[in-house]
């Protein structure tokens, strides 16, 4: 039954070597992974956003340093978002994050923390 719970708010993400659109992450056409010397891309689709809601994307790179979070205020009233974030650094072998962050009012409301292996 936990895993049954009601959430409020969620997400489904992954990580590419290209932008794609909503259908490409879905049905599975992005599935490259990311290589050291290529392009990076977070794609997300977050559950349970209200407008005047602010979205947070974070960066962590493989040697650990943070790159400046990239926020995005929802004008609109939607009850999920879909998007993606392009990290503009060359790729290095190593771990790397997105870290996706929901304010409401000012207050995180949902944080979670995404990595992939780029080899």
């Amino acid at each position: 039954m936990a895993t049954l719970a009601y959430r409020n708010v969620d997400a489904v993400a992954g990580f590419a070597a290209r932008r794609g659109t909503r259908s490409d992450a879905i049905y599975g056409r992005m599935a490259d992974p990311p290589r050291a010397g290529g392009r990076l891309f977070f794609w997300f689709e977050l559950f349970g956003v209200e407008r005047d809601d602010t979205l947070v994307v974070q960066f962590a790179l493989a040697d650990g340093t943070l790159r400046p979070p990239t926020e995005v205020k929802i004008d609109l009233p939607l009850s999920y978002i879909y998007r993606s974030a392009g990290l503009s650094a060359e790729l290095r072998p190593g771990q790397y994050a997105a870290i996706l962050t929901l304010k409401r009012k000012g207050a995180a409301i949902f944080e979670r923390r995404f990595e992939i292996e780029v080899k």
